[in-house]
């Protein structure tokens, strides 16, 4: 098991020294995730599924160490990002263009769409990266729209779903209609609102939080509108959006 951590170890080019992961939890952690991936790998190249894909989607564990380096100091995994990083080498979830795709069952009754809690959706996942822009975001949608149906034909499934804090109307406060942000967010029907507080832990570097907000300097007129809005009491939500698939 050794030899198969460290090979994926050079193979995410991690830098430090190896034997030293196993004298701490997180390094005890990551070792685990990097023997995942050896059987990872092989179910991707059993289903015929490209080497891109693979790598896009393995490579989904890297923000999680380079969190865990800049907020404790050690190269390794929080148990915090124990839960995501699972989904992560499930064989369910796939990076596609620039958005990640989960063949998932809802967590929610949606009657407006007749979906009932369980029922196959395509959880839409949006990693740190480049803007969302139309064109990228229509490309990531025609390629899983194909790669479900050829890989994955017994997965039924009639929406797209998303739950995320850029499909909350307190966006509309911030950004200028024509943003990408709002433009995404207007690709979803809003369905199911949950008070959260998850803009800040994205928008922020190293995380933000209600609680250490003054701590941070915004780096766009965004951020600075966000921190004020934060600052003065404003509530942020966190939205089930759904969207119809394409035939």
């Amino acid at each position: 098991m050794e030899n198969i951590a460290l090979k994926w170890y050079n193979y995410f080019g991690f830098e430090g020294d190896f034997s030293d992961l196993e004298t701490y939890d997180e390094g005890k952690r990551l070792i685990k995730y990097l023997c995942k991936c050896e059987e990872f790998q092989n179910k991707f190249e059993k289903k015929g599924i490209s080497k891109e894909v693979f790598d896009a989607t393995a490579k989904g564990l890297i923000p999680h160490v380079d969190s865990c380096v800049k907020t404790t100091g050690k190269l390794g995994v929080k148990d915090s990002s124990e839960e995501w990083l699972d989904l992560v080498f499930s064989f369910t979830l796939f990076h596609l263009g620039r958005l990640q795709f989960c063949m998932f069952p809802i967590n929610y009754d949606v009657p407006e769409e007749g979906l009932k809690k369980g029922d196959n959706v395509i959880d839409v996942h949006i990693p740190r990266g480049e803007s969302l822009t139309k064109k990228i975001v229509d490309t990531s949608f025609d390629m899983a729209k194909d790669f479900f149906k050829k890989y994955f034909p017994e997965f039924k499934f009639d929406y797209y779903t998303c739950h995320s804090w850029m499909l909350d109307d307190t966006l509309y406060k911030f950004l200028d209609k024509d943003s990408n942000i709002i433009r995404f967010k207007e690709m979803w029907q809003p369905r199911v609102k949950l008070k959260m507080d998850s803009i800040l832990y994205f928008v922020f570097p190293n995380y933000g939080t209600r609680e250490n907000l003054k701590n941070f300097n915004p780096t766009s007129s965004f951020a600075k509108k966000v921190k004020e809005y934060a600052i003065s009491g404003g509530d942020f939500y966190n939205v089930l959006g759904v969207r119809k698939a394409e035939d």
